[in-house]
Order: structure tokens, then sequence, then C-alpha cells
């Protein structure tokens, strides 16, 4: 549990299942599984090329994935911007857990530099 004074939100089952299969499609630089899972949490207007926002991901994923697999917290943040270039826009459980993953992973890192 985790808890952010700021901030009050609860992920249920299916958001933490579609959180996480984000990360593993993100970790693996797939970007049509990575696009899959937005569909599971996002409302898609109907003009989305599907074809034009995979290659926007493949290039997000490419220029933003560490080199041990990882993804950071700023990287999800900066996802929702660009993918709010498509009109697509998450839903506010999502920024809840983007504002407090942002922090969390600031102070561990600054606890646990290698982290």
């Amino acid at each position: 549990m985790l808890i952010d004074l700021g901030a009050i939100g609860r992920i249920g089952p299916q958001q933490r299942g579609a959180v996480l299969d984000m990360l593993v499609a993100a970790a693996s630089g797939e970007s049509s599984a990575c696009r899959q899972t937005l569909e599971r949490v996002t409302v898609f207007d109907a003009r989305v090329d599907g074809r034009e926002l995979d290659a926007a991901l493949d290039g997000f994923l490419a220029r933003n994935m560490r080199a041990d697999g990882g993804i950071s917290a700023t990287t999800l943040e900066d996802l929702t911007v660009r993918i709010g270039e498509f009109g697509i826009h998450l839903p506010r459980w999502f920024g809840v857990l983007i504002r407090t993953l942002v922090p969390l992973e600031g102070t561990l890192v600054g606890l646990q530099p290698d982290f």
C-alpha cells in the first residue's frame, strides 16, 4: 500500500492488470501490445490510425527504454503527452498513478541511486 497525502485513488484488478501488461509491453519494446493495453483503459477516437500510433509508440519506446529494459515513471508521464497528440486521453486514475509514481521513483533513486 502506498499513501500519497495529495492524491487519492484506488486501482482495481482490471486496471492493475492493464498497467502491468502495458509495462511488460513497453519493456519488451512491443508497440502493438502497448497500444492494445492502451485500448483497454481508454476510449479511442474512431479516427485514430492504429498503424500510425504503433509507429509513434515504436519510436517513443526506442528513444526512452533504458539499457536494462526498464522504463522510468517520467517516461510514462511523457507517454501520456505523446498519446494525447493522437486525441487519446487516459482516465483520471492513470494520471493519479503517474503523479504518484514520478515522485516515488525520485525518492527511491535518492535513497538507492542504482534503483
